[in-house]
């Protein structure tokens, strides 16, 4: 006797529940996964946790880079070989060379499974915004990751923009410092600059490298890289370079970066250094104005007594033309008031009996502030500043 229709029908409908119930069991791994065409962050959210990775990949074919990023970083947490797989195949891209999104979604992974599949791209000379791709690739610290860095770094023929940043990633990385040392006879200033400010290593040949250059490269950015990693270095002969370029090189670059190289420093020797750079004329503003930033910063008294003393100094040399808003760099007062307000009226008192030599500018801006301060003077009125 044939069932009827209903029991048919009944029957199916039980078979089609015992088989999704089946695949909802099943550990979605290997084949057994099917996973949908289209996913969002909280279908990969859920799908990682049941350990469906196929619907984890999948997010590395979305549109949308925030999808594509989230799946990366799920997927290089996976042990499972076909997570590795997936991002082995998405990382390189049809029309973009490599995929960024993804790339940094491996961002801090230390598997060379998954850095290696990214240095082999980066290390193609024809691979599109390969500088980019090379930061890209430096923040994954993984070994395979820093061999691709130092090959790229010291690459014949590779764009001076890639070795630049190559060299720049490598910065402080002991392992590196042959490469780095290849790198301070290129013939490109960006790249001798950028492997000259990662070479901070108190190692002899390093110093004398870094010294020859602080002296003799006719770059100034390249020697102003020189000094700062000299500084880093801890180099018995650092102060002595160091002082001499605040004071006589020709850049201004450099001079500014040399007074920066004294940042927060309470040394008698560096602090003397800043004295004789503080009461000498200095032309660039950008100079004056890194030179009173670092001597108020000082936790040194004697640095605060530089700007105290050298106050006349500056207004004398500086103030001629105008008041500090007219004149980048001169603001002293204000900077010795933030940095030690007890001894400001001292300080400006003398100044302002000082005054032989100031202009109509320089007297109104010390008298100004020494009765802003208290005292009891006259202030000038001069051109331009008439209230």
């Amino acid at each position: 006797m044939r069932p009827s229709p209903l029991r048919q029908s009944r029957a199916r409908r039980a078979a089609q529940i015992a088989l999704v119930g089946a695949l909802v069991a099943v550990p979605f791994a290997g084949g057994c996964e099917l996973a949908p065409p289209y996913v969002t962050k909280t279908d990969i959210d859920d799908a990682f946790a049941r350990e469906r990775i196929k619907t984890v990949c999948q997010g590395l074919k979305m549109e949308e880079d925030d999808v594509r990023r989230y799946a990366a970083e799920k997927l290089q947490k996976s042990a499972d070989p076909l997570a590795a797989e997936c991002l082995c195949a998405a990382i390189p891209h049809p029309q973009k060379g490599w995929d960024a999104a993804v790339a940094e979604g491996l961002k801090g992974t230390d598997r060379d499974d998954l850095a290696g599949c990214f240095a082999e791209l980066v290390l193609r000379p024809d691979l599109p915004e390969r500088a980019a791709a090379v930061g890209a690739l430096a923040l994954l610290p993984a070994p395979k990751a820093r061999d691709a860095l130092r090959t790229v770094a010291v690459e014949a023929g590779a764009a001076t923009d890639v070795r630049a940043k190559a060299a720049t990633t490598l910065a402080d990385d002991a392992g590196s410092t042959a490469q780095l040392m290849q790198l301070l006879a290129d013939p490109d200033p960006g790249v001798r600059a950028a492997a000259a400010g990662g070479l901070g290593f108190n190692e002899p040949a390093v110093i004398e490298a870094l010294s020859k250059l602080a002296q003799e490269d006719t770059e100034g950015a390249v020697r102003g890289a020189a000094l700062s990693s000299l500084k880093k270095s801890g180099a018995p002969a650092a102060d002595t370079l160091i002082c001499a370029a605040m004071m006589k090189d020709p850049s201004a670059e450099v001079r500014t970066r040399a007074i920066a190289a004294f940042r927060g420093t309470k040394r008698p020797e560096a602090i003397a250094c800043l004295r004789e750079r503080a009461l000498t004329l200095e032309e660039d503003a950008g100079v004056r104005t890194r030179l009173i930033e670092i001597l108020k910063g000082s936790p040194s008294d004697e640095a605060a007594k530089v700007l105290c003393d050298a106050i006349p100094f500056f207004v004398r040399s500086y103030l001629k033309e105008g008041m500090p808003d007219k004149v980048p760099g001169t603001d002293i007062i204000a900077a010795q008031n933030d940095r030690d307000f007890e001894r400001s009226y001292e300080c400006v008192a003398r100044a302002s009996g000082a005054s032989g030599g100031y202009s109509c500018f320089g007297k109104k801006y010390v008298n100004g502030w020494f009765r802003e301060l208290g005292g009891s003077t006259s202030v000038p009125k001069c051109p331009g500043y008439d209230e």
